[in-house]
């Protein structure tokens, strides 16, 4: 069977499955990298934006994630401290709030019915808290890929009470 070299067309078809173009020098390669998380979720295994990884934690990038979350069919948990959270947050219906200082005491108050989507501010406690519910049984689980710093960057939806100021942070108004 020959197969190309590119990955041409990936469709996502929400719950259904994925309808995958492959075009690659290996096919099994490629299916190593990508994993179907509950028929929708497209997750890698290594991270693509971050250089933190933890062998088993599953990534998804932005633009996934957000397909998920505005398609219902994953749930996003927060967990930056609450002085990061009531700066700037994801505007979402479906994003909880658990930080990681409370994270082990409320686990079994996380919603656990859809896959989970964590983040944090640049993936690395998010990908700590994808092992731990790994270890945990929880449903399949996903880092947010790069974090809430890559989610702005590319102009997703976020709430922020951060002031432009002089942007070095504070809240001037230079």
């Amino acid at each position: 069977m020959h197969v190309p070299d590119k990955i041409q067309e990936i469709k996502i078809i929400p719950g259904e499955f994925i309808v995958a173009f492959i075009h690659a020098k290996s096919f099994n390669q490629h299916l190593s990298i990508i994993k179907i998380i509950n028929k929708s979720m497209i997750t890698t295994n290594k991270s693509i934006y971050q250089e933190f990884n933890i062998e088993g934690v599953q990534h998804i990038t932005p633009q996934n994630a957000l397909i998920e979350l505005q398609n219902e069919t994953a749930i996003m948990i927060d967990v930056r401290e609450e002085s990061e959270f009531k700066l700037e947050y994801i505007p979402l219906s479906n994003v909880f709030y658990y930080p990681l200082s409370r994270i082990v005491e409320q686990l079994q108050n996380i919603p656990t019915d859809k896959p989970i989507i964590v983040v944090c501010n640049a993936g690395v406690r998010s990908s700590k808290v994808v092992n731990l519910f790994n270890r945990n049984n929880f449903p399949p689980s996903a880092n947010l890929d790069g974090g809430i710093i890559l989610w702005k960057a590319l102009g997703l939806p976020v709430e922020s009470d951060i002031s432009p100021g002089c942007g070095c942070g504070c809240s001037c108004s230079m």
